[in-house]
């Protein structure tokens, strides 16, 4: 919210500023990945960070936030390659340094992710995993992710971000142009990643998210100023009542998820619990692959010291198609927090062993009863 406000009162005075803010704060999905413990929050930090350290003339800081944002998500990468393109003629003593940042962002990518799962394109296969809330399991998974953009702030900071872009054209404003341009190109990115098969959910478009924050305000101071001096003010009101009456409903939805953070937090105190009613690490792993909530797997995974592969997570699992395979001690937990639980389809003879909190814990055999 800060730095939306920095960077959006730096191109277009206080009033674009505080637009900026309420949309940042109000974005799509940004209070609950923050609850949540996503990147996605620090993510927007970082970028609009490079913004404005670009705006306020140290260059060769903006480059270093976006390397270090482009570790986040690697889209970002993309636009740090052409920062440092642009750098490479204007700043020859900082060659160097541009050339480390460009491979370093890769090379961690890469290697860290092979180094930790063994698998030289594990990352590619997780991002291309399908959630029920992913963008490559509908009909047209591109149009999907542009209606999910357009989504990501309110109407009337859509309204403005589109009007910033025009208006920035027209005025051959070459940094309003140049965010504007981010932020579709990072879209339709997005886009084609989703119709070859990636997920394309809400989280991948968090920088989006923030740009049409900074644009929306932009917009807001723009087509403020634009008015007779006479009327400005009344102009200046007739846009922050818009602007809040159009975030009532955002709000009280970021509002609700206070409640939904504070049960997955204690939902997942009881995972805990849960796998010492099982008779705790050894004997959880010694009876096979545990299956989960998908959205826990990573948690379980953590709470039993193992490498994710260890459990058994279970997107998509029905009774025809389980997602999963016994012998395996079976947490299952309603599916507010965790997802879909796992189907007790195939499950062979199952014996409960225990419930702590909202978890149900069984041991599914495999083996047929008669």
């Amino acid at each position: 919210m800060v730095l939306a406000f920095r960077v959006a009162a730096r191109l277009a005075g206080p009033l674009a500023g505080a637009t900026a803010a309420l949309a940042a704060a109000l974005a799509e999905g940004q209070v609950r990945n923050g609850l949540q413990g996503y990147s996605e929050p620090l993510l927007i930090c970082l970028a609009l960070g490079a913004v404005d350290a670009h705006l306020a003339g140290r260059t060769r800081l903006a480059f270093w936030i976006g390397a270090i944002g482009a570790l986040v998500r690697p889209e970002l990468w993309l636009l740090v390659l052409l920062y440092a393109a642009w750098r490479w003629r204007a700043d020859p003593g900082f060659r160097p340094a541009l050339a480390a940042g460009v491979a370093v962002v890769p090379a961690l990518w890469i290697g860290l992710d092979w180094w930790g799962s063994g698998d030289l394109l594990h990352g590619g296969d997780v991002a291309r995993s399908t959630p029920p809330e992913s963008a490559a399991l509908t009909d047209r998974p591109a149009l999907t992710v542009v209606r999910r953009a357009a989504e990501l702030v309110t109407a009337p900071v859509l309204a403005a971000a589109v009007a910033a872009a025009a208006l920035a054209v027209r005025r051959r404003d070459r940094v309003v142009t140049a965010l504007a341009a981010a932020a579709g190109g990072w879209v339709a990115a997005v886009a084609v990643m989703a119709e070859a098969g990636f997920t394309g959910n809400i989280r991948y478009l968090a920088v989006p998210a923030g740009l049409l924050a900074v644009l929306g305000g932009v917009g807001t101071g723009w087509l403020v100023a634009a008015v007779p001096p006479a009327r400005r003010g009344l102009a200046a009101g007739a846009a922050a009542a818009l602007l809040l009456a159009f975030a009532f409903v955002p709000a009280r939805e970021d509002w609700r998820w206070l409640s939904v953070a504070r049960e997955q937090h204690d939902q997942l105190g009881e995972l805990r619990d849960a796998t010492e009613l099982a008779g705790g690490r050894g004997a959880v792993l010694a009876r096979g692959r545990p299956a989960v909530n998908p959205s826990v797997a990573t948690a379980l995974a953590w709470e039993l010291e193992v490498p994710l592969a260890r459990v058994q997570a279970t997107w998509g699992s029905t009774a025809r198609r389980p997602h999963w395979r016994p012998p395996a001690v079976v947490f299952r937990a309603p599916p507010r927090f965790g997802g879909s639980p796992p189907s007790l389809a195939g499950a062979g003879a199952l014996r409960p062993i225990g419930r702590a909190g909202r978890w149900h814990v069984s041991l599914a055999s495999g083996r047929v009863r008669h």
